[in-house]
């Protein structure tokens, strides 16, 4: 008598990569936002707006309640990882629609960002470790002020044909604030210590 074949498990949202498969941009994760509420009909009404409140509150949300525990269980939280957190929960309700949602998620190659960080390095001279969360805050707050203005001259730079460049971000390779900062305080430690200058009045 043979043995029946083993029927694959099927993949679950436990499996992680397995399951969300897919990483969009920002205007990736528009689209297909807008995808899926047409097809679940939140998409435009004779006046012309979508109801991105009923989407968010009847689809979007119960989605990200589902895959939460999932998504702390690799590892991630809300406060650094919220996009990753919308692409599950898209991922997971196009996977319950069957939706081809990898469509999307074109994969351009990163740009890098290391001329930014040499930017910062030089803008930044008095930058030292923070001691505290304000002082933390408040250097992410400056970095983030040049990132915004080092954006949209690299955009230009590299001929980006859009108008407003403030969904270019995902563009460019990840940024990690912590880590830049902690690259600039080890820079600013190593630049040269000069000696004020003293004065000399001559008595001739």
């Amino acid at each position: 008598m043979s043995k029946r074949a083993k029927m694959p498990t099927p993949v679950t949202m436990w499996d992680g990569p397995k399951y969300f498969d897919a990483v969009f941009t920002d205007e990736e994760r528009i689209q297909l936002r807008e995808k899926l509420m047409d097809v679940c009909g939140f998409g435009a009404r004779r006046n012309g707006y979508r109801n991105y409140v009923g989407f968010e509150h009847d689809i979007e949300y119960p989605a990200q309640d589902e895959v939460w525990k999932a998504f702390c269980s690799f590892g991630f939280t809300y406060e650094k990882d919220s996009d990753k957190l919308r692409d599950y929960a898209l991922i997971h309700v196009c996977r319950q629609l069957e939706i081809d949602y990898k469509q999307f998620a074109k994969n351009a190659p990163k740009l890098s960002i290391d001329g930014f960080i040499a930017s910062a390095k030089m803008a930044f001279p008095d930058f030292k470790r923070p001691r505290n969360k304000v002082e933390l805050k408040i250097q992410e707050h400056k970095l983030h002020q040049l990132w915004c203005d080092w954006q949209d001259d690299e955009c230009v730079r590299t001929k980006c044909v859009k108008e407003s460049h403030w969904l270019c971000s995902d563009r460019y390779a990840a940024r990690d604030y912590d880590a830049i900062l902690g690259e600039i305080a080890r820079y600013n430690m190593g630049r040269p210590k000069f000696e004020p200058l003293r004065l000399v009045h001559s008595r001739d």
